[in-house]
């Protein structure tokens, strides 16, 4: 279960409401990992206290370089330095950070993977950016081929690298880059395909099977994956929290995976 958003420490209240439910539930009726999805080295470093009394799985910093423009480069050490601080708290188990390639800043991203791992951040990834189409729809601007350049660059780079990196892909682009669905990691019952280029280094597309994810608003709406790749006011927005609209989410979701588990009947 991952907590994610225009910004998730923006509403710190309803983070920890959530988090404190996880907490309470059984552990055979809850996700089995909790995780956020932030940018926001002032909400890390303020609440550090309050991670540290009820701990997340994980947390994911979103870091860019200059050249892609969503982000100030004056954010990355705060909050780079803010998410340390709450995993050496006991504030979560494990640090990710999240970087978006384009075809033109793969040396930018390289300089900043070494200080990613000076670190000694988990796991980094890297998946493209989301460029507006004509269509409305958010599209990545990299190609297969500039998928294959930064692979070999990270390998080179980081092949012997401690830290754990991980390339996001489609399928369709998963598949065509490996070559084969054999010399895939089938997915089965995980939510992921993966593919090791190193010990270290691995290809990651998502299971395109149906209810490996349920993506929801804040007041329970369940939305579809179009949502989150739609630009506007009207689609894939946000809506109120509904204190103790959680429990029954997280039924939900066990009443899902419970559906998929295959029985000796088949």
């Amino acid at each position: 279960m991952c907590a994610l958003g225009k910004e998730v420490m923006e509403d710190a209240d309803t983070l920890f409401e959530i988090t404190r439910m996880w907490h309470e539930a059984p552990a055979t009726g809850r996700p089995g990992a909790l995780g956020i999805i932030t940018a926001s080295a002032s909400g890390l470093k303020r609440h550090a206290r309050e991670f540290a009394r009820f701990p997340i799985s994980w947390i994911v910093i979103s870091l860019d370089v200059s050249s892609v423009g969503l982000r100030s480069p004056a954010n990355e050490q705060p909050l780079l330095a803010s998410a340390l601080l709450v995993r050496a708290t006991g504030g979560t188990e494990a640090l990710g950070v999240n970087t978006l390639l384009t075809p033109d800043n793969l040396s930018e991203v390289i300089a900043l993977g070494r200080r990613v791992e000076k670190g000694q951040i988990d796991q980094w990834s890297l998946g493209p950016f989301l460029a507006p189409a004509t269509n409305g729809l958010l599209r990545p601007v990299v190609r297969r081929d500039d998928y294959r350049r930064a692979i070999e660059r990270v390998v080179a780079e980081f092949g012997d690298s401690r830290m754990r990196i991980l390339f996001d892909l489609d399928y369709s682009e998963l598949l065509a880059l490996v070559g084969d669905k054999i010399r895939l990691k089938p997915a089965g019952k995980a939510w992921r395909y993966e593919y090791a280029v190193t010990e270290n280094i691995k290809l990651a597309a998502l299971n395109q099977q149906p209810f490996f994810f349920m993506r929801s608003r804040w007041d329970g709406q369940i939305l579809a994956k179009a949502d989150f790749k739609v630009i506007g006011l009207e689609q894939g927005t946000y809506g109120r929290w509904q204190p103790g609209r959680v429990v029954e989410l997280l039924q939900q979701f066990v009443s899902q995976q419970e559906l998929m588990i295959p029985t000796e009947a088949g």
